[in-house]
Parts: structure tokens; C-alpha cells; sequence
């Protein structure tokens, strides 16, 4: 699932950087050469580098809490 659609990058690239020892959500758009546009993705992107333990969870658990999230923001 996308979690920025501005930068167009997806829950699997944030799970793969936070593997990797990136642990804020400043160090994460770095990663990814890029940074906040709009904003929107930005507590949900905190969210995840935060606890990243939740990623553990099982598959579409994510989809449900970043989807009310998302409705939330915007």
C-alpha cells in the first residue's frame, strides 16, 4: 500500500529502511531521497518508525488503521 502519494512510496519501503536502522521520519524520507510535500503522510510515516513493532502485525491490520488515518487527514 502507498503511505506518500506525492513521493510515491509504499509500506514495503518503509518497513525494508526501519530494517535497516532508520528510525525517524526525518531519517526516512532521506533514505529515500525525498521529502515531505504535502504533509499528509507524515503521522502515519511517525506512526510506523515509532512502533515499528506493529509491522509485525498480521497482513491488513496496517491497511485499516492507515486508511482511517488517511480519511482522517484528509
Amino acid at each position: 500500500m502507498y503511505v506518500c502519494i506525492c513521493n510515491a512510496f509504499t509500506e514495503k519501503q518503509v518497513c525494508t529502511a526501519i530494517r535497516k536502522g532508520i528510525s525517524t521520519p526525518s531519517g526516512l524520507f532521506r533514505h529515500l531521497g525525498c521529502v515531505p510535500q504535502c504533509g499528509k503522510c507524515v503521522p502515519t510515516v511517525r506512526h510506523m518508525v515509532k512502533d515499528p513493532e506493529s509491522l509485525l502485525s498480521p497482513p491488513g491490520h496496517h491497511d485499516n488503521i492507515y486508511h482511517v488515518e488517511l480519511q482522517a487527514t484528509g
